[in-house]
């Protein structure tokens, strides 16, 4: 697709359908990810650099709570970015 000969309220049209479409696939992933996931399992994600390994505590509609192998920090994320060990 061409953007360059479209006008600014096509552009700011297209903006909007492509951030829903973002948001759409996000949703899609993380309750996929939910279904994967239950609490007591042991998952990981990715904190920038950083692998952060856990025990999963608690699902909520969009994300998780995790509990680091250590016990001493808690991470509330996106489900959507948690994977099982």
């Amino acid at each position: 697709m061409n953007i360059d000969d479209l006008t600014i309220d096509q552009l700011l049209d297209l903006n909007d359908r492509v951030c829903r479409r973002i948001d759409e696939l996000r949703a899609k992933q993380d309750r996929e990810a939910l279904a994967q996931l239950r609490p007591g399992m042991q998952v990981k994600f990715t904190n920038g650099d950083e692998e952060i390994k856990g025990v999963l505590l608690k699902r909520n509609r969009k994300t998780v709570l995790i509990s680091s192998e250590n016990g001493e920090r808690h991470y509330k994320v996106p489900a959507g970015v948690v994977s099982p060990v």
